[in-house]
Protein backbone atom coordinates (compact mmCIF):
# COMPACT_ATOMS: atom_id res chain seq x y z
CA UNK A 1 0.00 0.00 0.00
CA UNK A 2 1.29 3.48 -0.48
CA UNK A 3 0.93 6.29 1.90
CA UNK A 4 -0.44 9.20 0.15
CA UNK A 5 0.79 12.75 0.52
CA UNK A 6 -1.25 15.22 2.86
CA UNK A 7 -1.46 17.93 5.14
CA UNK A 8 -3.46 19.18 7.98
CA UNK A 9 -4.85 22.52 8.91
CA UNK A 10 -6.56 23.21 11.71
CA UNK A 11 -9.30 26.21 12.96
CA UNK A 12 -11.56 26.26 16.76
CA UNK A 13 -13.99 23.40 15.36
CA UNK A 14 -12.44 21.66 12.73
CA UNK A 15 -9.29 20.00 11.35
CA UNK A 16 -9.04 19.94 7.50
CA UNK A 17 -7.24 16.85 6.28
CA UNK A 18 -6.27 17.00 2.49
CA UNK A 19 -5.02 13.60 0.99
CA UNK A 20 -3.76 13.35 -2.44
CA UNK A 21 -4.79 10.15 -3.70
CA UNK A 22 -5.17 10.89 -7.98
CA UNK A 23 -5.38 7.00 -8.41
CA UNK A 24 -7.81 6.23 -6.01
CA UNK A 25 -11.20 4.47 -6.75
CA UNK A 26 -13.54 6.89 -4.93
CA UNK A 27 -16.20 4.23 -4.74
CA UNK A 28 -14.11 2.05 -2.67
CA UNK A 29 -12.90 4.75 -0.20
CA UNK A 30 -13.24 4.13 3.61
CA UNK A 31 -12.80 6.98 6.20
CA UNK A 32 -13.03 6.71 9.90
CA UNK A 33 -11.97 9.01 13.00
CA UNK A 34 -12.47 8.96 15.87
CA UNK A 35 -10.48 9.41 19.37
CA UNK A 36 -7.00 10.36 18.53
CA UNK A 37 -6.84 8.14 15.22
CA UNK A 38 -7.83 9.00 11.55
CA UNK A 39 -8.40 6.09 9.27
CA UNK A 40 -8.22 6.60 5.23
CA UNK A 41 -7.86 3.49 2.74
CA UNK A 42 -8.90 3.39 -0.85
CA UNK A 43 -6.32 1.10 -2.99
CA UNK A 44 -3.65 1.92 -3.39
CA UNK A 45 -3.40 3.97 -0.68
CA UNK A 46 -3.46 4.05 3.19
CA UNK A 47 -3.24 6.34 5.53
CA UNK A 48 -3.54 5.86 9.44
CA UNK A 49 -2.54 9.25 11.86
CA UNK A 50 -2.36 9.33 15.39
CA UNK A 51 -3.74 12.66 16.36
CA UNK A 52 -2.25 14.78 19.32
CA UNK A 53 -5.69 15.20 20.86
CA UNK A 54 -9.24 14.14 20.08
CA UNK A 55 -11.97 14.15 17.68
CA UNK A 56 -15.47 12.91 17.13
CA UNK A 57 -17.66 11.60 14.22
CA UNK A 58 -20.64 13.28 14.08
CA UNK A 59 -22.83 14.69 11.39
CA UNK A 60 -20.55 17.99 10.68
CA UNK A 61 -17.81 15.82 9.39
CA UNK A 62 -17.80 16.20 5.63
CA UNK A 63 -15.43 14.95 2.34
CA UNK A 64 -15.15 15.85 -1.04
CA UNK A 65 -13.23 14.58 -3.69
CA UNK A 66 -11.55 17.08 -6.99
CA UNK A 67 -11.71 14.99 -9.65
CA UNK A 68 -9.22 17.25 -11.40
CA UNK A 69 -6.58 17.66 -8.81
CA UNK A 70 -7.00 14.36 -7.28
CA UNK A 71 -7.01 15.57 -3.65
CA UNK A 72 -9.66 14.28 -1.04
CA UNK A 73 -10.65 17.09 1.66
CA UNK A 74 -11.98 16.14 4.46
CA UNK A 75 -13.47 17.46 7.65
CA UNK A 76 -12.75 16.84 10.85
CA UNK A 77 -14.55 17.99 13.64
CA UNK A 78 -12.46 18.25 17.39
CA UNK A 79 -14.00 16.65 20.53
CA UNK A 80 -13.42 19.36 21.95
CA UNK A 81 -13.75 22.65 20.83
CA UNK A 82 -11.09 25.76 20.82
CA UNK A 83 -8.60 22.73 21.72
CA UNK A 84 -5.50 23.22 19.61
CA UNK A 85 -3.95 20.29 18.55
CA UNK A 86 0.35 20.87 18.56
CA UNK A 87 2.59 19.79 15.63
CA UNK A 88 0.06 18.86 12.96
CA UNK A 89 3.55 19.82 10.67
CA UNK A 90 5.33 16.93 11.86
CA UNK A 91 3.90 14.63 9.48
CA UNK A 92 6.22 11.47 10.47
CA UNK A 93 5.27 12.11 14.17
CA UNK A 94 1.62 11.98 13.26
CA UNK A 95 2.40 8.78 11.12
CA UNK A 96 3.92 6.81 14.12
CA UNK A 97 1.76 4.64 16.71
CA UNK A 98 2.32 6.08 20.21
CA UNK A 99 3.98 3.91 22.54
CA UNK A 100 1.48 1.59 24.50
CA UNK A 101 2.56 0.75 28.18
CA UNK A 102 2.31 -2.52 29.12
CA UNK A 103 1.16 -3.72 32.23
CA UNK A 104 2.36 -6.03 34.94
CA UNK A 105 3.87 -9.30 33.12
CA UNK A 106 1.87 -11.24 36.68
CA UNK A 107 -1.27 -10.32 37.84
CA UNK A 108 -4.23 -12.16 39.32
CA UNK A 109 -7.57 -12.17 37.43
CA UNK A 110 -10.98 -13.55 37.87
CA UNK A 111 -11.97 -16.72 36.50
CA UNK A 112 -14.91 -14.99 34.87
CA UNK A 113 -12.16 -12.86 32.83
CA UNK A 114 -9.30 -15.48 32.30
CA UNK A 115 -10.06 -16.09 28.66
CA UNK A 116 -10.18 -12.63 27.60
CA UNK A 117 -6.77 -10.59 27.28
CA UNK A 118 -7.44 -6.82 26.75
CA UNK A 119 -6.36 -5.08 23.62
CA UNK A 120 -3.71 -2.87 25.00
CA UNK A 121 -1.86 -6.14 26.20
CA UNK A 122 -1.73 -7.68 23.44
CA UNK A 123 -0.43 -5.21 21.82
CA UNK A 124 1.79 -3.74 24.41
CA UNK A 125 5.05 -2.83 23.07
CA UNK A 126 7.93 -5.75 23.74
CA UNK A 127 11.03 -4.65 24.65
CA UNK A 128 14.39 -6.06 24.88
CA UNK A 129 16.38 -5.42 28.02
CA UNK A 130 18.52 -2.39 26.49
CA UNK A 131 22.38 -3.40 26.49
CA UNK A 132 25.23 -1.86 28.15
CA UNK A 133 26.91 0.51 25.56
CA UNK A 134 30.11 -0.63 24.36
CA UNK A 135 33.65 1.25 25.28
CA UNK A 136 34.70 1.83 22.29
CA UNK A 137 30.62 3.63 21.14
CA UNK A 138 31.02 5.74 24.73
CA UNK A 139 34.61 6.63 23.80
CA UNK A 140 35.00 6.61 20.14
CA UNK A 141 31.08 7.45 18.68
CA UNK A 142 30.16 9.48 15.75
CA UNK A 143 27.02 10.33 14.05
CA UNK A 144 23.46 11.67 15.82
CA UNK A 145 23.94 11.12 19.43
CA UNK A 146 27.40 10.19 19.13
CA UNK A 147 26.01 6.47 19.20
CA UNK A 148 27.30 4.50 15.52
CA UNK A 149 30.78 3.16 15.28
CA UNK A 150 32.46 0.79 12.68
CA UNK A 151 31.06 2.59 9.91
CA UNK A 152 33.71 4.82 8.00
CA UNK A 153 35.93 1.17 8.25
CA UNK A 154 33.88 0.08 5.51
CA UNK A 155 35.25 2.86 3.27
CA UNK A 156 38.94 3.39 1.94
CA UNK A 157 40.50 6.12 3.70
CA UNK A 158 40.49 8.62 0.58
CA UNK A 159 36.96 8.37 0.61
CA UNK A 160 36.94 9.08 4.63
CA UNK A 161 39.28 11.58 4.09
CA UNK A 162 37.18 13.75 1.87
CA UNK A 163 34.17 13.58 4.49
CA UNK A 164 36.24 13.94 7.92
CA UNK A 165 38.75 16.44 8.71
CA UNK A 166 40.24 14.43 12.05
CA UNK A 167 43.87 14.02 12.01
CA UNK A 168 43.24 10.11 12.10
CA UNK A 169 40.71 7.88 11.58
CA UNK A 170 37.26 8.66 13.22
CA UNK A 171 37.32 5.05 14.41
CA UNK A 172 40.26 5.41 17.53
CA UNK A 173 40.09 8.98 17.66
CA UNK A 174 38.20 9.83 21.12
CA UNK A 175 35.66 12.18 21.34
CA UNK A 176 36.96 13.95 23.91
CA UNK A 177 39.61 14.96 21.76
CA UNK A 178 37.81 16.14 18.47
CA UNK A 179 37.10 19.79 19.81
CA UNK A 180 41.01 20.40 20.16
CA UNK A 181 42.05 18.79 16.69
CA UNK A 182 38.92 21.14 14.86
CA UNK A 183 40.69 24.06 16.91
CA UNK A 184 44.41 23.15 15.95
CA UNK A 185 43.85 22.34 11.79
CA UNK A 186 41.36 25.34 11.50
CA UNK A 187 43.79 27.97 12.53
CA UNK A 188 46.28 25.75 10.35
CA UNK A 189 44.04 26.29 7.49
CA UNK A 190 43.31 30.14 8.02
CA UNK A 191 44.68 32.48 5.41
CA UNK A 192 45.01 36.00 7.24
CA UNK A 193 45.82 37.34 3.55
CA UNK A 194 42.17 35.98 2.32
CA UNK A 195 40.75 37.85 5.57
CA UNK A 196 42.56 41.08 4.77
CA UNK A 197 41.82 41.23 0.85
CA UNK A 198 37.97 40.27 1.59
CA UNK A 199 38.06 43.07 4.56
CA UNK A 200 40.05 45.62 1.99
CA UNK A 201 38.09 45.26 -0.89
CA UNK A 202 35.29 43.38 -0.43
CA UNK A 203 34.25 41.12 -3.17
CA UNK A 204 31.88 42.47 -5.44
CA UNK A 205 29.18 39.85 -4.42
CA UNK A 206 29.73 40.61 -0.50
CA UNK A 207 27.83 42.96 0.12
CA UNK A 208 24.63 41.82 -2.42
CA UNK A 209 25.07 38.58 0.47
CA UNK A 210 24.73 40.46 3.34
CA UNK A 211 21.77 42.34 2.39
CA UNK A 212 19.72 39.33 1.17
CA UNK A 213 16.96 38.83 3.67
CA UNK A 214 15.79 35.50 5.70
CA UNK A 215 12.88 35.49 7.22
CA UNK A 216 12.72 31.96 8.71
CA UNK A 217 8.93 32.04 9.49
CA UNK A 218 8.58 32.84 5.42
CA UNK A 219 11.34 31.28 3.71
CA UNK A 220 11.24 27.96 6.15
CA UNK A 221 7.39 27.02 5.72
CA UNK A 222 6.94 23.69 5.16
CA UNK A 223 6.42 23.18 1.63
CA UNK A 224 5.10 20.46 -0.42
CA UNK A 225 8.20 18.56 -1.38
CA UNK A 226 8.67 18.30 2.78
CA UNK A 227 5.53 16.48 3.07
CA UNK A 228 6.68 14.17 0.50
CA UNK A 229 9.74 13.74 2.32
CA UNK A 230 8.40 13.17 5.50
CA UNK A 231 5.92 10.37 4.60
CA UNK A 232 8.98 8.66 2.97
CA UNK A 233 11.24 8.93 6.64
CA UNK A 234 11.40 5.72 8.63
CA UNK A 235 9.28 5.41 11.31
CA UNK A 236 11.40 4.24 13.80
CA UNK A 237 11.59 5.64 17.61
CA UNK A 238 14.87 7.45 17.88
CA UNK A 239 16.44 5.57 20.74
CA UNK A 240 17.49 8.30 23.91
CA UNK A 241 19.88 10.82 23.52
CA UNK A 242 21.52 13.76 25.50
CA UNK A 243 18.88 16.19 24.05
CA UNK A 244 20.64 19.33 24.66
CA UNK A 245 24.05 18.03 23.24
CA UNK A 246 22.11 16.55 20.21
CA UNK A 247 20.67 20.29 20.32
CA UNK A 248 23.79 21.96 20.27
CA UNK A 249 25.43 19.84 17.47
CA UNK A 250 22.13 21.40 15.66
CA UNK A 251 23.62 24.95 15.87
CA UNK A 252 26.06 24.99 13.97
CA UNK A 253 24.77 22.53 11.30
CA UNK A 254 22.07 24.61 11.27
CA UNK A 255 24.50 27.76 10.55
CA UNK A 256 26.41 26.02 7.89
CA UNK A 257 23.19 25.29 5.85
CA UNK A 258 22.11 29.15 6.30
CA UNK A 259 25.33 30.76 5.22
CA UNK A 260 25.09 28.48 2.37
CA UNK A 261 21.37 29.59 1.70
CA UNK A 262 22.29 33.48 2.29
CA UNK A 263 25.35 32.89 -0.08
CA UNK A 264 23.43 31.54 -3.02
CA UNK A 265 20.46 34.27 -2.37
CA UNK A 266 18.15 31.50 -1.45
CA UNK A 267 19.25 29.09 -4.10
CA UNK A 268 21.85 26.94 -3.89
CA UNK A 269 25.13 25.35 -5.67
CA UNK A 270 27.17 22.67 -6.67
CA UNK A 271 28.95 23.40 -3.58
CA UNK A 272 25.72 23.87 -1.57
CA UNK A 273 27.15 20.09 -0.19
CA UNK A 274 30.67 21.06 0.71
CA UNK A 275 29.45 24.18 2.18
CA UNK A 276 27.62 22.79 4.97
CA UNK A 277 29.62 19.97 5.85
CA UNK A 278 33.00 21.91 5.79
CA UNK A 279 31.11 24.75 7.95
CA UNK A 280 29.44 22.34 10.23
CA UNK A 281 32.95 20.89 13.29
CA UNK A 282 29.57 18.25 14.11
CA UNK A 283 29.81 16.75 10.67
CA UNK A 284 33.57 17.35 9.15
CA UNK A 285 34.80 16.49 13.00
CA UNK A 286 31.85 14.84 15.05
CA UNK A 287 33.01 16.72 17.56
CA UNK A 288 30.34 16.78 20.92
CA UNK A 289 30.03 20.35 22.43
CA UNK A 290 29.07 21.05 25.95
CA UNK A 291 27.88 24.09 26.06
CA UNK A 292 26.26 26.74 23.05
CA UNK A 293 28.90 28.88 23.25
CA UNK A 294 31.33 26.11 22.11
CA UNK A 295 29.05 25.45 18.75
CA UNK A 296 29.03 29.05 18.02
CA UNK A 297 32.50 29.77 18.14
CA UNK A 298 32.98 26.40 16.21
CA UNK A 299 31.11 27.88 13.25
CA UNK A 300 32.57 31.32 13.51
CA UNK A 301 36.17 29.61 13.56
CA UNK A 302 35.11 27.96 10.43
CA UNK A 303 33.33 30.83 8.71
CA UNK A 304 36.14 32.91 8.32
CA UNK A 305 38.50 29.83 7.09
CA UNK A 306 36.61 27.77 4.61
CA UNK A 307 34.10 29.54 2.31
CA UNK A 308 34.61 32.05 -0.42
CA UNK A 309 33.47 34.85 1.26
CA UNK A 310 35.35 35.45 4.84
CA UNK A 311 33.76 38.38 6.54
CA UNK A 312 33.14 38.72 10.34
CA UNK A 313 30.39 40.64 9.45
CA UNK A 314 28.66 38.02 7.28
CA UNK A 315 29.37 35.28 9.90
CA UNK A 316 27.62 37.24 12.54
CA UNK A 317 24.73 37.77 10.07
CA UNK A 318 24.32 34.10 9.60
CA UNK A 319 24.32 33.43 13.27
CA UNK A 320 21.32 35.89 13.31
CA UNK A 321 19.59 33.80 10.88
CA UNK A 322 20.59 30.47 12.76
CA UNK A 323 19.02 32.60 16.23
CA UNK A 324 15.41 33.39 14.10
CA UNK A 325 15.71 29.72 12.67
CA UNK A 326 15.78 28.55 15.94
CA UNK A 327 12.79 31.27 17.35
CA UNK A 328 10.40 30.16 14.18
CA UNK A 329 10.50 26.79 15.74
CA UNK A 330 10.15 22.89 14.73
CA UNK A 331 8.70 23.42 11.44
CA UNK A 332 10.92 25.81 10.08
CA UNK A 333 14.02 23.64 11.39
CA UNK A 334 12.89 21.10 9.77
CA UNK A 335 12.12 22.76 6.48
CA UNK A 336 15.95 23.14 6.49
CA UNK A 337 16.96 19.94 7.73
CA UNK A 338 14.91 18.32 4.83
CA UNK A 339 16.53 20.44 2.53
CA UNK A 340 19.73 19.48 3.74
CA UNK A 341 18.86 15.95 3.63
CA UNK A 342 18.03 16.12 0.11
CA UNK A 343 21.33 18.34 -1.04
CA UNK A 344 23.28 15.84 0.53
CA UNK A 345 21.81 12.73 -1.43
CA UNK A 346 22.71 14.87 -4.49
CA UNK A 347 25.76 16.41 -4.16
CA UNK A 348 28.66 13.69 -4.63
CA UNK A 349 31.74 12.75 -2.82
CA UNK A 350 29.56 10.27 -0.42
CA UNK A 351 27.97 12.80 1.49
CA UNK A 352 25.05 10.61 1.36
CA UNK A 353 26.32 9.48 4.41
CA UNK A 354 26.26 12.69 6.72
CA UNK A 355 22.24 11.90 6.19
CA UNK A 356 22.89 8.06 7.12
CA UNK A 357 24.77 9.30 10.66
CA UNK A 358 23.13 12.22 11.22
CA UNK A 359 20.43 14.08 9.10
CA UNK A 360 17.75 11.52 9.02
CA UNK A 361 17.89 11.10 12.74
CA UNK A 362 17.91 14.61 13.23
CA UNK A 363 14.32 15.01 10.91
CA UNK A 364 12.92 12.78 12.93
CA UNK A 365 14.34 13.85 16.55
CA UNK A 366 12.67 17.56 15.76
CA UNK A 367 9.07 16.17 15.27
CA UNK A 368 9.20 14.99 18.62
CA UNK A 369 11.38 17.40 20.16
CA UNK A 370 10.42 18.78 23.70
CA UNK A 371 9.83 22.52 23.03
CA UNK A 372 10.90 23.01 26.83
CA UNK A 373 14.43 21.54 25.40
CA UNK A 374 14.30 23.99 22.00
CA UNK A 375 13.85 26.74 24.01
CA UNK A 376 16.28 26.28 27.11
CA UNK A 377 18.79 25.80 23.76
CA UNK A 378 17.46 28.92 21.69
CA UNK A 379 18.24 30.84 24.76
CA UNK A 380 21.70 30.09 25.37
CA UNK A 381 22.27 30.30 21.57
CA UNK A 382 21.00 33.78 21.69
CA UNK A 383 23.37 34.21 24.76
CA UNK A 384 26.09 33.15 22.54
CA UNK A 385 25.60 34.92 19.66
CA UNK A 386 25.08 38.29 21.60
CA UNK A 387 28.77 37.81 23.58
CA UNK A 388 30.42 36.30 20.52
CA UNK A 389 34.04 38.41 19.98
CA UNK A 390 36.74 38.53 17.44
CA UNK A 391 39.43 37.15 19.74
CA UNK A 392 36.81 33.93 20.84
CA UNK A 393 38.08 32.53 17.74
CA UNK A 394 41.94 32.62 17.95
CA UNK A 395 42.60 33.82 14.32
CA UNK A 396 44.08 37.29 15.64
CA UNK A 397 41.41 39.20 13.80
CA UNK A 398 41.56 42.07 15.62
CA UNK A 399 45.69 42.54 14.84
CA UNK A 400 44.78 41.65 11.20
CA UNK A 401 41.72 44.54 11.81
CA UNK A 402 44.13 46.80 13.05
CA UNK A 403 47.09 45.84 10.27
CA UNK A 404 43.48 46.86 7.78
CA UNK A 405 43.88 50.41 9.06
CA UNK A 406 47.31 50.83 9.08
CA UNK A 407 47.26 49.51 5.16
CA UNK A 408 44.80 51.65 4.35
CA UNK A 409 46.31 54.98 5.66
CA UNK A 410 49.62 54.08 4.25
CA UNK A 411 47.89 52.91 1.06
CA UNK A 412 46.38 56.40 1.29
CA UNK A 413 49.12 58.48 1.78
CA UNK A 414 51.33 56.85 -1.26
CA UNK A 415 48.35 57.22 -3.69
CA UNK A 416 48.59 52.89 -4.05
CA UNK A 417 45.69 50.55 -4.61
CA UNK A 418 45.78 47.01 -4.76
CA UNK A 419 44.95 45.12 -7.70
CA UNK A 420 42.19 43.24 -8.00
CA UNK A 421 42.96 40.75 -10.19
CA UNK A 422 46.01 39.78 -8.01
CA UNK A 423 45.21 38.28 -4.76
CA UNK A 424 49.33 38.59 -4.08
CA UNK A 425 49.37 42.01 -4.30
CA UNK A 426 48.26 42.04 -0.81
CA UNK A 427 51.54 40.39 0.52
CA UNK A 428 53.36 42.56 -1.17
CA UNK A 429 51.37 45.70 0.35
CA UNK A 430 52.46 44.16 3.77
CA UNK A 431 55.82 43.32 3.09
CA UNK A 432 56.15 46.83 1.80
CA UNK A 433 54.44 48.40 4.61
CA UNK A 434 57.23 46.01 7.62
CA UNK A 435 60.00 47.45 5.59
CA UNK A 436 58.81 51.01 5.72
CA UNK A 437 58.16 50.15 9.30
CA UNK A 438 61.81 48.44 9.88
CA UNK A 439 63.42 51.91 7.91
CA UNK A 440 61.61 54.23 9.88
CA UNK A 441 63.26 52.79 13.15
CA UNK A 442 66.72 52.78 11.35
CA UNK A 443 66.43 56.14 10.77
CA UNK A 444 65.49 57.07 14.40
CA UNK A 445 68.25 55.32 15.35
CA UNK A 446 70.47 56.80 13.34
Amino acid sequence: MITPSFSITQDGSFLTIRIHAPYTNIADCEIEYSEQLFYFSSAPYFLRLHLPCEVIDDDRGTSAYDVDSGYITVTVPKKNEGDHFPNLDMLTELLKAPTVSAKPVVEEISEEGADEVPDEELYAEQKMPEPEIPSEISTFGYGFGWKRHGLFSKFDDEIVKKLISLSTSPESFPISDRVGCCVQITASEFNDEHYLADKMEPPEGLQSVKDFVIVPSKNFEITQEDRDRMKDLPRRVIPPVDNVAVAYSLIDILAGYLYDYRFNEGDESVESGWTISQLSPSLTFLVKWRLAQEAVIGFARRAVTKPLYRSWELLKIVLKDTVATFRAGKSAILHCLLQIQRIMNTSGDFRYLFNDLFITDYCLWIQSLDDAVLKQVTGELEEAVKCLKKADIDCDLEELDLQTQMLKVSLNASGRSLDEEDTSGLRSVLLDSDDEELDSDDEKAV
